[in-house]
């Protein structure tokens, strides 16, 4: 086969990149007499193959911003000419991370605030629980529901088509990998956020063999704290994802002439396995 192409025009363009679409047509012919004349199913799929491979070769990969998304023919009816259509879209390029968040706040039921203000009536002294929250008489704190900054983190990620780590015969064993790290928290720094900060939720997304495959990787994050403090308790560090519980005693106010509920001790829990988030594969 003698196979020849020809950039003819392009149409469909737009300012803005990430809105619009374009495409870029061209021509493409095998001048050789036999093959560029097919009289066989056979034959025909395989001119049309040839010629699309090499209009690919001629297809710039980005135009006007945009990426090369697909690719179409059409054959003007008896004339054995060939016209291949190169549709842009906006996309993430491959082995690109591209991030989309929601800040909108988790809810957690606390035990202790930050501060307290006491009042009492005249006479009396209000109790000092050492900030316990809504403590009864006789009884633990019952604690009070507030929101909390929450960050939730989704990663999309375009595996090339050419990848060694998603592809057919790997594929299998990917996916049973991201199960696994499922429910776990970094066990190094990734980009900004230090070991323990990032808790993997899952990725989401669906395999095409010999295609770029586009997956979304969620994760939930938290920052690292040291410094706390419970009421007497101080200098409490925890990672991100952490539990942090308080255990109360009975405790005498000679102040206030009372018994009171009081924190003694924090425990910090790790609730969550560490892995390599190395393994997802996707740059970090």
């Amino acid at each position: 086969m003698t196979v020849k192409t020809k950039f003819l025009c392009g149409s469909n363009g737009s300012e803005e990149a990430r809105s619009g679409e374009s495409v870029l047509t061209f021509e493409a012919w095998d001048d050789n007499p036999t093959t560029g004349r097919p009289s066989t199913v056979a034959d025909f799929e395989a001119l049309i193959a040839s010629l699309n491979t090499a209009v690919l070769a001629a297809c710039p990969s980005t135009f006007n911003g945009l990426y090369l998304d697909s690719l179409g023919w059409r054959e003007e009816a008896g004339e054995h000419r060939y016209f291949f259509d190169a549709k842009y879209t906006w996309k993430a390029p491959e082995s690109v991370i591209r991030w989309s968040f929601d800040t909108t706040g988790g809810s957690i039921k606390i035990t202790t605030s930050k501060a307290t203000t006491k009042y009492a009536i005249s006479g009396r002294t209000a109790p000092d629980f050492q900030n316990a929250i809504g403590v009864k008489s006789g009884g633990e704190p019952e604690g009070v529901d507030i929101t909390i900054p929450a960050l939730k983190l989704t990663a999309t990620y375009r595996h090339a088509a050419s990848s060694a780590d998603v592809n057919s015969s790997t594929i299998d064993a990917y996916i049973r990998t991201l199960a696994s790290m499922s429910g776990t928290t970094n066990n190094a720094t990734v980009g900004s956020y230090a070991a323990g900060e990032l808790l993997f939720l899952g990725a989401s997304g669906e395999f095409v063999p010999d295609k770029p495959n586009e997956f979304q990787y969620h994760f939930a994050a938290s920052a690292n704290a040291t410094g706390l403090s419970i009421g007497s308790i101080t200098s409490i560090a925890k990672k991100g994802h952490d539990y942090l519980w308080i255990l109360f005693e009975e405790n005498d106010d000679s102040t206030a002439k009372k018994t009171v509920q009081r924190p003694l001790a924090a425990y910090v829990e790790r609730v969550y396995s560490e892995s390599n988030f190395a393994n997802l594969k996707i740059g970090f």
